[in-house]
């Protein structure tokens, strides 16, 4: 008995110091580095830390199931954090409680600092699996699930949802009942309904509710993609802001939104040669990391269009790459 009082309490202390190390790295770098569907594997990942220092940063959603009973490739792609990271939150998503709590032992075993549960995926698919932000309207199993979480894991918890807009559902008290009751380290809130689309402006005011009325800080989403959004994010009064869309092809950019906020971060300052290389040395690691240049150029023929947007490259340099055929094609692109 005295042996297992000592495990808890073991337990419980790297418990409040993984958290207070958290706390502390939001209090200084205020931004984080949010969680994106088919591009944040640790290639990705990888990019931010090379370039900028996020509070942390986000894995791809990963479902329970997968975590359990997932390929070694799936989850290989999924849940491999490199050397080179800094701090990790692996997001989640389940409807079950005990499969959560059996995710989280396996979660416990890697690397990472924090688990996220989803509760704002608008994904179809995910809402018919009673996942995501199907979640939002069923609050006793929403709490079930995050007491899972605090009861079988060692690390930090977070919880990522969305505000009930301008819809009839009105769940965002209730919904924050259950939050300030089950206490996770951390909320984050996206501002948008799971009904609306991105031309729906993130609702700040809402945001503002749980970050007001939120017995842990708030991490506000949405919308944030440079210095006055990530201003206007943490004027509701939100701990930090998470970027997520925006640093695609521009893993620089918190940095500089950092810099512009008058924290004092390193910018480093990249010519629009220097940028396409990065973009190629994006694909390349992607296809080390893929096992095989075929996956790679699939995601480069997706990626050209953010980091064409966010670096000026011109139409003709996005159709060239989204002509290759091979790595080797793409290295022999010279257009600056």
């Amino acid at each position: 008995m005295v042996n297992f009082v000592i495990v808890v309490l073991l337990l419980c202390a790297v418990l409040l110091l993984e958290s207070s190390l958290l706390h502390a790295r939001l209090k200084r770098f205020k931004i984080v580095q949010g969680p994106l569907a088919g591009v944040s594997c640790s290639v990705f990942r990888d990019l931010i830390w090379q370039y900028s220092q996020p509070a942390w940063v986000y894995s791809e959603m990963i479902s329970c199931k997968t975590i359990l009973n997932g390929s070694e490739q799936i989850k290989n792609r999924y849940l491999h954090v490199s050397e080179h990271e800094g701090p990790v939150c692996m997001q989640i998503a389940t409807s079950d409680p005990s499969e959560c709590a059996k995710a989280c032992q396996v979660l416990n075993e890697m690397p990472i600092n924090m688990i996220d549960l989803n509760v704002g995926c608008p994904v179809k698919k995910i809402r018919k699996r009673q996942q995501g932000s199907f979640l939002l309207s069923d609050s006793k199993r929403l709490a079930m699930i995050i007491q899972a979480m605090r009861d079988h894991t060692d690390k930090a918890i977070s919880v990522k949802i969305r505000v009930d807009g301008g819809s009839n559902q009105a769940y965002n008290e209730s919904v924050l009942e259950v939050v300030n009751a089950k206490k996770p380290d951390f909320l984050v809130v996206h501002g948008r309904h799971h009904q609306d689309g991105y031309d729906v402006p993130c609702d700040l005011s809402q945001i503002a509710f749980f970050a007001r009325h939120a017995s842990m800080p708030v991490i506000g989403n949405g919308d944030v993609c440079d210095v006055t959004s990530t201003q206007n994010m943490l004027d509701t009064g939100c701990a930090g802001a998470m970027i997520s869309r925006a640093t695609v092809g521009a893993p620089w950019l918190i940095a500089q939104i950092q810099s512009e906020l008058g924290e004092g971060r390193r910018c480093i300052s990249l010519s629009q040669a220097q940028r396409w290389q990065v973009f190629i040395k994006h694909i390349h690691r992607l296809a080390a990391f893929l096992g095989g240049e075929k996956h790679a150029l699939l995601h480069a023929k997706g990626l050209i269009k953010y980091y064409a947007k966010r670096n000026g490259f011109s139409k003709s340099l996005l159709d060239l790459v989204r002509k290759v055929s091979t790595l080797d094609d793409l290295v022999r692109i010279h257009t600056f």
